[in-house]
Formats: C-alpha cells, structure tokens, sequence
C-alpha cells in the first residue's frame, strides 16, 4: 500500500509492506532526496523476564550520494555516536509502548539512505 501525504509543503510518500516482507513489520518513507526503512523482527518464543527484551538499531548510509569513508575506519565499522544517540531515542520512545506482559525478544532496525 502507499500512501502520499502533504506535510509543510513536502510529500512524503509511505510505502507499506512492499520491502523486507520476512519481517513482522515494514515501512518505508521517501522524503525529497531521503528514504527511511523501518523493520521489526520478533521472536515467537517469549522469556520469562521482567523486562521487553528489545533491541533498535539505527543506521545511516550515505554510498548512494558517493560518500564512502576511507581510511582507517572504513564502511562497516561500529556505529558513530549520532547513530547511538538516535538508536537510544527510539528505543525510550517505543519501550513505554508495548503491553503489560509482553516478552518476546523484538528487533527494530532503522536504515536512513541519503541519495
């Protein structure tokens, strides 16, 4: 499904279930020059803890504008403390979200590519 909503002068185009479809879960966004994915995997086995065992990951990709870090620290190396910060932001922001009870082992990955 896609859906095309106007906001502050600027379409932004969703994309539901047409990408990542092994994932519970897909979205992805295109703003101007920008695309968003948005996956989550669950684990159908849920612990018996206290706590939503959840985990995000935010990842910035910058290739398709020609922007390929060289040197000592190359592209696939641990992520930078913008990614970090961010990956903290969504996890406080959807942690409070999930039912009481909920278990089960929750992967949310976050891919922002710059074209």
């Amino acid at each position: 499904m896609e859906y095309k909503i106007n906001v502050n002068n600027q379409e932004e185009i969703y994309d539901l279930g047409k990408v990542a479809k092994q994932a519970a879960g897909a979205a992805l966004l295109k703003i101007k020059n920008t695309v968003i994915l948005a996956t989550v995997a669950r684990d159908d086995n849920q612990v018996a803890e206290n706590f939503v065992p959840l985990t995000v990951q935010y990842v910035e990709k910058s290739y398709a504008v020609g922007k390929i870090p060289g040197g000592y620290i190359k592209r696939e190396t641990k992520p930078g403390d913008f990614e970090t910060l961010t990956s903290r932001i969504i996890d406080r922001s959807l942690r409070p979200l999930f039912p009481k009870g909920y278990a089960y082992p929750t992967q949310i990955t976050v891919f922002c590519f710059k074209l």
